[in-house]
């Protein structure tokens, strides 16, 4: 990416008489980036796209293109474009209508238009398709006729709220691949709003999560999936395992803490101060957690339950030392132990740089 970012928020704030939207927002989109913003419905994602794209002003602070401050300016002067979750196709227009709107609107040229769209519904697998009505198209086709006719007038910005929230699971996962594949064909930045935690992870180059109006973490999907930088991010990336335990010993790059489940080493953030003694959480994916059975008369854990789920089992144990302390593991259904059973003693260990220290 260029030092010079495409789209920068500095310190926005959205408010709405005594409600507060969005609070000293700080952002950048890189050019030719795919940014995922994911959060809870009420986080304030949407209202950063609607922002970006001129819909709605903000309250406070800057919005910039390449450097250039662009408040104010409507939304038919930005060179973005939007593709809602409805689609918000014509349908008393073909395909091809649909799709060349823009540039009609624009005063192009019939022919050049015509074969403009042509181009742009190839690019998207429909080029057979232009002279069909939206109704007479499944909901992938019509998400792609969304897409094309964002494309064709070549925005430097394609904002994307939320489009896929309306396809079933297979359809998703392979509109998903699509969106992936043509932005990276075509070298442009996307917006991609969602509030799936998969499909941020499956798409983005680098994902932004909100919550309440504000950021919590902004990385690349491996950065905020194993290394969150706190207790939220952590559990809303899924089922990791949330560990309390205390410091008791500090490297450089790591700690030596005290679980319900035995001493363990963790990683740490070298940016963040720990000291011996300080209570601390433990971020582990259930995927990383390595199962044993118990050595001696005294295990660490027992089983509490096992699931079959296909592929993996999910085993539940609970500390034996501290009863309500449980953690999940994931384990290959085809490599689960026989003797693994509820009320079976267990070990449970983890590598180091397989976990993940937050504070408290």
């Amino acid at each position: 990416m260029n030092d010079v970012p495409l789209i920068e928020l500095r310190n926005i704030g959205k408010t709405y008489g005594s409600h507060t939207v969005l609070r000293e927002v700080n952002l950048q989109i890189g050019q030719n980036e795919f940014l995922v913003v994911v959060g809870p419905s009420g986080s304030g994602k949407t209202t950063i796209l609607r922002m970006i794209g001129g819909f709605v002003e903000p309250s406070s602070g800057d919005i910039l293109l390449n450097g250039s401050r662009i408040n104010g300016i409507p939304v038919n002067r930005r060179p973005f474009n939007t593709v809602f979750q409805d689609y918000a196709l014509f349908p008393h227009m073909t395909v091809d209508a649909n799709v060349g709107y823009g540039l009609r609107v624009k005063g192009m040229a019939a022919d050049e238009a015509k074969k403009l769209v042509a181009q742009t519904l190839d690019l998207v697998g429909l080029g057979h398709l232009g002279k069909r009505y939206p109704a007479q198209m499944s909901g992938g086709q019509r998400q792609r006729v969304a897409l094309a006719r964002a494309l064709i007038c070549k925005p430097r910005l394609v904002l994307l709220d939320e489009p896929l929230a309306a396809l079933d699971a297979g359809l998703r996962h392979q509109m998903q691949t699509f969106l992936k594949s043509i932005q990276r064909e075509i070298q442009t930045s996307f917006l991609f709003i969602t509030h799936d935690q998969e499909e941020a992870i499956g798409l983005a180059d680098r994902i932004c999560i909100m919550d309440h109006g504000e950021i919590v973490q902004v990385g690349q999907p491996g950065e905020v999936y194993y290394r969150p930088r706190n207790p939220y991010v952590a559990d809303f990336f899924g089922d990791n395992n949330l560990i309390d335990a205390h410091v008791t010993a500090v490297g450089l790059d790591g700690l030596t803490v005290q679980t319900p489940f035995g001493s363990a080493l963790a990683t740490r953030d070298r940016e963040t101060q720990f000291n011996v003694g300080a209570p601390v959480i433990i971020a582990v994916r259930p995927e990383n957690v390595a199962l044993a059975p118990a050595e001696g008369s005294e295990p660490i854990a027992i089983v509490r339950s096992v699931s079959f789920v296909g592929p993996l089992s999910v085993i539940e144990v609970e500390s034996a030392k501290s009863p309500g302390a449980v953690i999940h593991i994931k384990q290959l259904s085809s490599q689960l132990a026989t003797s693994l059973e509820p009320g079976a003693g267990v070990s449970v260990s983890w590598k180091r740089e397989e976990t993940w220290v937050i504070r408290k």
